[in-house]
């Protein structure tokens, strides 16, 4: 029912072609590659995750592009969904907006912490849960 993994290497894959396993309903993902987009696709074959955690490394940046969508997507298709971690490096300068996209409506409360990483990023884990 829980699923840990580290994906630290990238191929064109299709995504129809992964195993699903649809009664997970917590999954940790660690990952060493910016694959969002496919990220999203991957995701939706999950519909009753309840927990997700998405923990990125080194010099993977998450586009605010990207962190923008996180509470579309959750209520578009993880709706069984009660709580979202996101760890990650964030540019200095980009920390306001960043934190900014995860106050989320909707029951859900948002606890962050944020630690120095090096001159110009800090190492940010929000977590949004609902009740």
């Amino acid at each position: 029912r829980h699923l840990t993994a580290a994906i630290v290497i990238y191929e064109q894959t299709n995504i129809d072609e992964l195993s699903k396993f649809p009664i997970l309903n917590s999954l940790t993902l660690s990952l060493s590659i910016p694959a969002f987009d496919e990220l999203h696709d991957f995701l939706k074959h999950f519909p009753k995750l309840q927990k997700l955690s998405i923990i990125t490394y080194s010099a993977v940046i998450e586009p605010l592009t990207v962190t923008s969508t996180w509470f579309t997507f959750i209520t578009d298709h993880l709706s069984a969904l009660t709580k979202f971690k996101r760890e990650g490096n964030i540019a200095l300068e980009n920390i306001e907006e960043y934190i900014k996209a995860f106050h989320w409506p909707n029951g859900w409360q948002l606890e962050q912490t944020q630690t120095p990483n090096g001159t110009n990023y800090s190492r940010i884990t929000t977590t949004n849960t609902r009740y």
